[in-house]
């Protein structure tokens, strides 16, 4: 306050003493006053937004000659400057009166006053002196000079600019003119002139900075001239051009702008910028003013301007080339960058931009924005900055501009551009920054799309070069702008993006691995969209493998291809239109020659719309996207649009209503192709309701009933995808009157912001309500007021997004129809194609027109209907892709993939999985993210497709075979390629030769997948080719491992069962076993466990067919198979296969028939001849034919063919074909369960040839183990008592006697005696841990517990056989007719007992020593470990650790033991002690042996005993060894001896001599085989064991018959056994009398003897010759030293000398003779027991012969016999004497000789005849038997081999011409496939070499 009282004070003092100091201090203080307040700094000026229009003084509150003052000292100054007096200090004082006017022009009140005024005039010339003078330097002002001139030259700016808009452009800042409500002051004349002039002087070099400020005064003039403008609304293009020269629409007369713009301002402006000396700032605002001349003059009307704007862009041009060429420094480079900045300044604004684009492509600023590029090579800093900087500019220039792109195009431009860029160096990531912003020409973000694909070509090519750092981030924003939407993949598939990127990939070693990923995604992306013949071709030769340079991602660029074909089997259109602009779409002008659609019409079409991301911050638009309209001239009819959210609206405009239908459960907006269908049905009847049905992809997604009145008004619009442009101001013009009206209501706020038509959907209004007119509507429907429709729904835009196929027809279209055209696809050309199709047909009928994108040109789409009435308009960017699948095609087809195969066949390195596609990407991290989620056991998430076949890619031939699939899938055409040319079988051979390892699980997956396609397909030729050569294809899968061939065969099995019929007919039983036979034989790749189980698998699958419908053909494949297979596992995995299906339940009747079939099964005996074969087959080929053999279902006939029965021998009595079988099997070695099985099968029939085969089998036998002996005896012992007749049948064969005692043969003579083996027992074998036990010491307790459990087993064993052959022996003595029916189930029962529980005893023995050694091994281990440690005494000793005893429960159980109870000291109580007289030589000492050891006290033995029980425990094994083999041999001889007395009594009838003949060779036989054979038992022995059967049977005999008829037949055959008996007893010259008789035997007799009478009492009645042989048999016995025998035989004898009469004296001398000789011997030996037995008999013949002999003459020193017992001491001394001595030889002996020769003549030699005899016919029978097996042997050959041979022969060379034909077959395709490949590797070809 006291500082204006003071400048009050100092003006009163002026105006009343009119002094001039007091007005200068007045105008310092109000300066100094209003500068605090106005805050004047230029510096930092206020934001205009800020400025006020009053911060300024009022001109009323000024003193009234303030003006009028500083007006008069201004003048006086410029005098003063005229004159050159004035000096700096008055320069300060006019300085301060500047000061003051910019003061009063901040209130812009005070402006237009001022201007008016001559301040200007008088500052102008002050300031014009000033600068002369200061450049001239004519006077010295100090820095008054240059400050006077800076505020002059802002009050200048305050007076032009008020709002400092100028200064604001230089910041950045722009005005919004139109806001400005202050207009700036008129430009004085002086102003442009002084400017002129001051850049005429040397100014920019002595004061920049005052260049700068006058530079300043031409921009504000020009800048702040543009509040001037008026608003105007902006026109489109054409529209401005018109209105150009309207005053309206451009600046006012005299404006500031047009005034300062003249050739002088614009000639010094260029002239400060190529002022090379001049300052940086000076030049850099002279480059900003340039920039607003031209904005501002391009606002002008072209006559107002003084200069044009292409003259001002051609002298800046001239200059930038002028400063390239010439001036080069660090300075102009900025300069550069600022020039260059400046040109794309001018283009910021938008609505003038296209003019400046076109004056500048005119005026080539293009070539010069490049040429800059070029020769900025020369600079040496800020090249990359000043690239960039052109680059933008460049961007400017072209965005949307078609011209320049163009004009660039087509003089190589962007080569030049990127040329010039590379010579500049690596480049910045500024510079590619720059350049993705000139593709997508905005900056680059999300939303970005692609404008300009010719840079981003250039981009891709480029990436090479890009430091690696940038190259990934390159990439990855080049995918991104190239993918963002469907225009932007179109137009970088037309530009060759894919081409560029084929391109960048071949010189793969510039780039990065994640670069080139990025690339290949990018690739997959634009192929999916489309791709040509010949990018495909420069796709594929990136996959070439040459020998010195490979493709490194080869397997991302077949997934990349893999997926691309894929993804074209989604529903995609390979035309169309894309309608982006409001002014797009088709109209069709002819549709007012359309009369209407009396019944109705429908609309169908294929559309895609454009996802349409809007704004966040803003609040939804609304709007509709037109799809079809079809109005009157009325502006009545129907539309359909759609939504901001998808949603397909119906609506039909009435005169009164606007009535819509929304289909909202259905939106369209996901970016995929559509079909939609719209039908409108007229009503039926008067006043009825139309209908209204909106199908979308032919499903029905809305039906309403509409109530409007009938269409039959013409109409006169029809567009689609665009708005309806209505010229006309008809009818129509008052309805959009109406809406105007209304629409001027509610045009702001709320409808704009979109939210009326969320309402509408909730809240009843107005608008929703039914009108008073209509009736109650469909509640789908909504009802408007007409004209209402742009503000319920918004205003109409044209479609965003693209249309294929649009047709319409004149009636309605029925489902059927719809769905019709949905199935056709958007590519289907039946509606107007020239043939006929079936469904098309009525379709084309209705049509009224119909419109292809395919049919443009020109801007025009032709009408495919027959009529061709309406063309359609078309204003839209008119798009063709193309499929992969069809671009194949255009390079070879199909097979051109093929070479990707054969690389991949020999690939031997893995695949880089670091590569994944876009859409797989995704799918994985979805996957691997939801594997780890906290819910995913609520969700699953499934992988699709895309990421399956990411993951079959990951090996090469399952990736081809994907590829291969996606390829022909849903294509027709490429079916047929591939079927052309033997593509599949190509296929199958180039797999073949793959490397094993690359057949995994995918390639198995991969074909799944490629039959589940093929199935799918109408192509049964494609089908059964992919069935042949490659799933069924076993060269292909033969190679894998074993988990993909089981895989297969089981993925195999699935299919067959689909359609056992189809695969039947060429994938059956025979193909099966081919297979197996072919790639199954023999694996080295597999074991023998695996190979096994694919083998059964594929039998598994021959087993399904024969369960089927089986025939003879596949039976017969079968025996083929079997015949002519010489791999025994095969063979052995069939016949298990056959065997286990005849025995299930679900086997067929048929089969069994079918197998029997002549020559059918029974030629499976011809295997049993093949030595090469083991016994196992063998036993399985024998157990297939006995299940034959027990089936019901096969004829007896045909069994007899299968028992090998001769039926061609007329009367049957042949000996079968059995002999002849097996004396072809002679040479093998029979196996137990052979033999057995055999046997079995032989015995099963009741013939003769069954019994001659048995019998040949016994004599193959004759040198076989003991056990297949012991198992033949038993089988034929057990026949011999089950079947009544077998008897009588051996008998009747030839040489039974031999064939039968050929069992007993231990080795022959010649044979050397094998060494004794010190061998455990065959229950148990420890042939390895014998080794190890030998020199190791161990707890005896483990072994000897083993030992223990065997030999409780053995025993157990031992009593159960000892007690089944007591059974049977007292079976057989005691009545021999009726052990057929006592023995039958004894016999059978326990020979079933004792085999099974060996059986199972050899396997628990098995299990227990297996566990008892590992244990033994593993101790032997802990102790070598413990011996190797240092601390072995601190460790428990693993030796007194006790075993847990290894018992079977189960075992024992079976055996009757009890677990608890058993030990080694209870054994012998256990064991059966029974004594059986078949084995007289039983050791009875083995219990007692056996309990020498117990558990007891092999728990307590001291450790250091270990070595000494371990061999004890061993010897113990050998004795149990030993003692088992006995009574196995023991066994043997009873049960052959059994067999042959068994068929010798029963099975030999009659007493005649020819049936004892037959008899007889049983004993000769049994003597033939002693000369040459150590047999099992002595043949005495066999033969006192036969006569002991034979003595107590022919007793049985005569109990039995009693006194009938048939007493004299077994009576004679008593007496012929008696000759026998007589003949070993006492003829037998053998020594070793115990083998000759036996008490049973002499029991046996003697009752003969009693039954048959022989010593009878009458005279005459008596047997003699029985008589003599009883004699003969008592007197031998009487001298066996057995003395029970003699006790027996010398009390009968002294029995008969007593009751009997002596007839002839030679008997009685014969007796007292032999009785003598005994006596001697026994008293020389001095047996006094013998003696004993003796004498009696001796007393007694001295008795009876007393009288006849003449004792007492001949010896009269005889003791006396009555002396009782002194005669038995007095005779034993007598018979020593002389006299006996001589009466024996001279008295008794010739009548014993006498007597002995007639004995012989009548007995002896009778006896011997026999057995010559006997001999005799056993040699003949064997011979005779010999020439019987040989004719056997002959008709086998005959009538089963020659079968058999013909058979295998005829497999054989089935199977070796199916090898040729596949051999050929493969030859043919390879030298096919050479053929074929030499087109793809041409110089053209799609794989040429490089």
């Amino acid at each position: 306050m006291e500082s204006k009282k003071h400048i009050y004070h100092l003006w009163v003092q002026y105006t009343t003493k009119n002094e001039e100091h007091f007005f200068r201090q007045f105008v310092m203080g109000f300066v100094s006053i209003w500068k605090s307040q106005l805050d004047l700094d230029w510096s930092r000026i206020p934001d205009w937004l800020a400025v006020k229009h009053d911060s300024g003084p009022l001109l009323s509150r000024l003193p009234e000659e303030l003006l009028p003052a500083i007006g008069k000292f201004m003048y006086l100054a410029k005098e003063e400057t005229e004159k050159e007096s004035l000096n700096s200090k008055s320069l300060k004082e006019v300085e301060l009166l500047v000061q003051c006017l910019i003061i009063i022009c901040r209130n812009f009140d005070n402006i237009p006053f001022i201007a008016s005024c001559n301040y200007v005039s008088e500052t102008v010339g002050i300031a014009a002196t000033i600068i002369h003078q200061l450049v001239e330097h004519t006077a010295e002002f100090g820095d008054a000079g240059p400050s006077f001139f800076i505020n002059f030259c802002h009050f200048l700016e305050c007076l032009y600019d008020p709002y400092f808009t100028w200064r604001h452009f230089l910041a950045g800042n722009p005005v919004d003119f139109e806001n400005l409500p202050f207009q700036p002051a008129l430009l004085h004349v002086e102003v442009v002139p002084f400017i002129y002039d001051c850049f005429q002087t040397p100014l920019i070099e002595q004061y920049p900075q005052l260049s700068t400020e006058l530079v300043h005064i031409l921009g504000a003039i020009i800048s702040g001239a543009q509040s001037m403008i008026l608003s105007f609304k902006p026109l489109s293009l054409d529209d401005r051009r018109e209105s150009l020269g309207n005053s309206a629409h451009c600046l006012n007369e005299g404006h500031n702008a047009l005034r300062a713009i003249c050739p002088a301002t614009v000639n010094i402006i260029m002239g400060i910028i190529s002022h090379s000396k001049a300052n940086t700032d000076v030049r850099c605002t002279a480059i900003q003013c340039f920039v607003m001349m031209i904005q501002v003059l391009n606002k002008s009307s072209p006559d107002q301007r003084q200069i044009e704007v292409g003259t001002i862009i051609q002298l800046y041009q001239d200059l930038l080339i002028e400063l390239v060429m010439n001036e080069w420094h660090e300075k102009s480079s900025q300069t550069l960058c600022e020039m260059v900045i400046a040109l794309r300044s001018l283009l910021t604004d938008s609505w003038t931009r296209e003019q400046i684009q076109g004056v500048m492509v005119d005026n080539h600023v293009l070539d010069t924005v490049i040429t800059i590029i070029e020769e900025s090579t020369r600079f040496t800093f800020e090249r990359q900055i000043l690239a960039s900087e052109c680059v933008k500019a460049l961007t400017s220039m072209l965005v949307g501009s078609s011209d320049g792109k163009e004009k660039l195009v087509r003089t190589s431009g962007y080569e030049r551009l990127f040329a010039a860029l590379r010579s500049i160096g690596p480049p910045s990531k500024g510079l590619l920054h720059a350049l993705l912003t000139m593709a997508a020409e905005e900056e680059p973000s999300e939303q970005s799309k692609l404008k300009n694909a010719d840079v981003l070509l250039l981009i891709v090519r480029w990436l090479g070069s890009v430091d690696a750092d940038d190259q990934q981030w390159l990439a990855g924003e080049s995918y991104k702008l190239c993918t963002s939407n469907l225009p932007s993949k179109t137009l970088a598939c037309r530009q060759g993006v894919i081409l560029a990127i084929c391109q960048a990939l071949e010189d793969h070693v510039k780039l990065s691995q994640k670069t080139a990923n990025e690339l290949i995604k990018l690739l997959e992306v634009l192929a999916s969209h489309s791709i040509t013949p010949y990018e495909l071709k420069q796709t594929f030769l990136l996959l070439r493998e040459d020998a010195d340079l490979k493709f490194p991602y080869r397997i991302q660029v077949l997934h990349a291809i893999s997926s691309v074909a894929r993804k074209s089997d989604f529903v995609d259109c390979n035309s169309y239109f894309d309608i982006q602009r409001d002014s797009d779409g088709i109209s069709v002008s002819g549709i007012k020659k359309w009369p209407g659609a009396g019944y109705g019409f429908s609309f169908h079409c294929w559309v895609q719309l454009d996802p349409i991301k809007e704004p966040q911050s803003l609040s939804p638009a609304n709007y509709r996207r037109q799809l079809f309209s079809l109005l009157t001239s009325g502006g009545t009819g129907l539309e359909a649009f759609f939504r901001p959210d998808g949603a397909l609206v119906v609506g039909i405009s009435t005169k009164k209503e606007f009535l819509s239908a929304s289909v909202t459960d259905f939106p369209l907006i996901e970016g995929q192709w559509h079909c939609v269908d719209i039908c409108h049905m007229a009503a039926r009847r008067p006043f009825g309701q139309r209908q209204l049905t909106v199908y979308i992809d032919g499903a029905q997604r809305m039906v309403a009933s509409v109530k409007s009145p009938a269409m039959t008004d013409p109409f006169a619009f029809c567009t689609i995808g665009s708005v309806v442009q209505r010229h006309s101001n008809s009818s129509g013009a008052v309805v959009d009157g109406k809406s105007g009206d209304r629409g001027g209501l509610l045009s702001g706020g709320v409808m704009e912001r979109g939210l009326l038509p969320t309402l509408i959907n909730q809240v009843p209004n107005y608008f929703t309500l039914p009108l008073r007119s209509s009736t109650p509507l469909d509640p789908n429907v909504k009802s408007f007021p007409a004209g209402m429709q742009d503000t319920i729904w918004g205003s109409p835009t044209s479609l965003k997004g693209q249309v294929g196929l649009a047709c319409l027809f004149q009636e309605a279209l029925t489902p059927q129809q719809v769905k019709t055209l949905y199935d056709g696809g958007p590519n289907c050309f039946a509606l107007f194609a020239l043939e006929d199709v079936p469904e098309f047909i009525e379709l084309t009928n209705k049509l009224v027109f119909c419109f292809s994108p395919a049919a443009y040109w020109n801007n025009l789409c032709l009408d495919l209907t027959p009529a061709n009435m309406y063309e359609g308009h078309v204003v839209a960017a008119h798009c063709q892709t193309y499929s992969i699948k069809n671009a194949i095609n255009g390079i070879g087809g199909v097979h051109a993939l093929f070479p990707i195969l054969e690389n991949a066949s020999t690939s031997d390195e893995g695949p880089d999985l670091s590569f994944l596609s876009p859409s797989v990407e995704k799918e994985y991290r979805l996957i691997e993210g939801h594997e780890g989620s906290v819910d995913s056991d609520e969700w699953e998430i499934l992988p699709s497709s895309s990421y399956s076949d990411w993951k079959l890619e990951q090996n090469p031939i399952s990736g081809f075979l994907s590829l291969l699939k996606n390829i022909i899938a849903g294509s027709p055409v490429n079916q047929e390629q591939l079927m052309k040319n033997n593509g599949l079988l190509i296929i199958g051979v180039l797999l073949t030769k793959a490397k094993p390892h690359l057949i995994d699980v995918n390639v198995l997956m991969a074909v799944q997948l490629l039959v589940e396609m093929a199935r799918d397909i109408p192509n049964p030729a494609l089908r059964q080719s992919l069935f042949q050569h490659i799933l069924f294809n076993f060269r292909i899968w033969s190679r894998s491992q074993f988990h993909i061939r089981i895989g297969h065969v089981q993925y195999i099995s699935t299919v067959v069962k689909d359609d056992r019929r189809y695969f039947r007919k060429k994938y059956g039983v025979q193909f099966q076993l081919d297979v197996i036979r072919q790639y199954h034989s023999a694996s080295e790749v597999l074991s023998s466990d695996d190979s096994k189980t694919i083998c059964m698998s594929l039998l598994g699958l021959v087993k399904y067919y024969i369960q089927k419908e089986p025939n003879l053909k596949e039976v017969a494949a079968i025996l083929g198979f079997l015949s002519s297979v010489k791999e025994e596992i095969l063979l052995q995995e069939v016949l298990e296969m056959l065997i286990s299906y005849l025995e299930s339940r679900s086997c067929r009747d048929q089969v069994f028939l079918l197998l029997c079939e002549p020559h059918g099964a029974e030629t499976l005996y011809c295997l049993l001849v093949e030595k090469s074969f083991s016994m196992e087959l063998k036993q399985k080929v024998l157990k297939l034919l006995s299940v034959l053999l027990r089936s019901d279902c096969v004829y007896e006939r045909d069994k007899s063919r299968l028992r090998l029965q001769d039926t061609s021998v007329l009367g049957g009595k042949s000996m079968g074909m059995y002999p002849g079988l097996i004396a072809l099997l002679q040479d093998q070695q029979f196996s137990m369960e052979v033999t057995a099985l055999l046997l079995d099968q032989i015995l099963s029939a009741d013939s003769s040839g069954a019994y001659a085969g048995a019998l040949s089998l016994l004599h193959a036998l004759s040198l076989a183990d003991l056990d297949l002996k012991l198992e033949a005896a038993r089988k034929i012992l057990t026949a011999t008592f089950m079947k009544a007749n077998a008897p009588h049948h051996f008998a009747r064969q030839v040489g039974w006697q031999d064939c039968i005692t050929r069992l007993l043969v231990k080795r022959s003579i010649s044979t050397p005696k094998p060494q004794q083996s010190g061998s455990f027992p065959d229950l148990m074998s420890f042939d390895e841990e014998n080794l190890e036990l030998e020199n190791t010491s161990y707890s005896p307790s483990s072994v000897l517990r083993i030992s223990t459990h065997v030999t409780d087993a053995a025993l157990v064993l031992e009593n159960e056989i000892k007690e089944v052959a007591d059974t049977v022996t007292s079976a057989v003595a005691d009545n021999i007719h009726y052990a057929a029916d006592n023995i039958t189930s004894v016999v059978a029962s326990a020979y079933s007992v004792f085999r099974q529980k060996t059986f199972e005893m050899q396997e628990s023995l098995e299990e227990l020593g297996e566990s008892a050694v590992s244990r033994l091994k593993q101790r032997r281990s802990l102790i070598s470990l413990y011996d190797s440690a240092s601390d072995r005494e601190c460790s428990p000793s693993p030796s007194r650790a006790s075993p847990r005893p290894v018992r079977t429960p189960q075992l024992l159980a079976s055996l009757g033991l009890d677990l608890d109870a058993l030990s080694l000291g209870n054994r012998s109580g256990s064991s059966s002690s029974t004594e059986d007289l078949s084995s007289p030589n039983q050791n009875d000492n083995t219990a007692s042996t056996k309990d020498d050891i117990s558990i007891a006290s092999v728990q307590s033995i001291n450790e250091d005993q270990e070595e000494g029980l371990m061999s004890v425990a061993l010897k113990q094994w050998k004795e149990m060894d030993a003692e088992k083999l006995v009574d196995q041999e023991e066994e043997l001889c009873y049960l052959v001896a059994n067999i042959l007395f068994t068929v010798l009594w029963r099975g030999v009838e009659g007493a005649s001599k020819e049936a004892w003949k037959e008899r007889g060779q049983v004993m000769t036989c049994v003597n033939f085989l002693g000369l040459n054979n150590e047999l099992y038992c002595s043949h005495l022995q066999l033969k006192l064991r036969i006569l002991e059967m034979g003595v107590q049977a022919s007793l049985s005999d005569l109990r039995d018959v009693g006194q009938t008829m048939a007493l004299s037949v077994q009576a004679e055959n008593a007496a012929q056994l008696m000759r026998w008996i007589y003949d070993l007893v006492v003829l037998d010259p053998n020594e070793d009398t115990s083998k000759k008789t036996s008490t049973k035997l002499l029991d046996g007799v003697l009752g003969l003897l009693d039954a048959l009478l022989v010593f009878q009492e009458g005279p005459g009645e008596e047997w003699m010759e029985m008589a003599k042989m009883a004699f003969g048999i008592l007197l031998s016995c009487s001298a066996n030293s057995n003395l029970e025998l003699c006790a027996m035989a010398t009390a009968k004898l002294h029995t008969l000398i007593q009751t009997r009469n002596m007839r002839e004296p030679e008997e009685g001398a014969y007796l007292l003779y032999f009785m003598n000789r005994i006596v001697q011997k026994t008293i020389k030996v001095d047996n006094q027991e013998h003696y004993s037995f003796l004498i009696p008999v001796v007393k007694a013949l001295l008795e009876k012969l007393n009288v006849t002999l003449g004792l007492a003459n001949h010896l009269p020193g005889l003791p006396q016999t009555q002396a009782g017992p002194a005669f038995f001491d007095d005779f034993q001394c007598y018979c020593q004497e002389a006299q006996w001595q001589t009466f024996m030889e001279k008295k008794v002996k010739p009548l014993h000789d006498a007597y002995q020769a007639a004995l012989n003549a009548q007995l002896t030699e009778a006896m011997n005849v026999f057995w010559a005899e006997c001999y005799e016919s056993s040699k003949t029978a064997v011979h005779r038997r010999n020439r019987e097996v040989g004719e056997s042997k002959l008709r086998f050959q005959t009538q089963m081999m020659e079968p058999f041979r013909q058979r295998q022969t005829e497999d054989g060379a089935r199977y070796n011409n199916l090898l040729n034909q596949q051999r050929n077959q493969e030859l043919l395709v390879r030298r096919k496939w050479r053929h074929l490949k030499q087109f793809f590797i041409g110089p053209r070809g799609a794989w040429r070499s490089r």
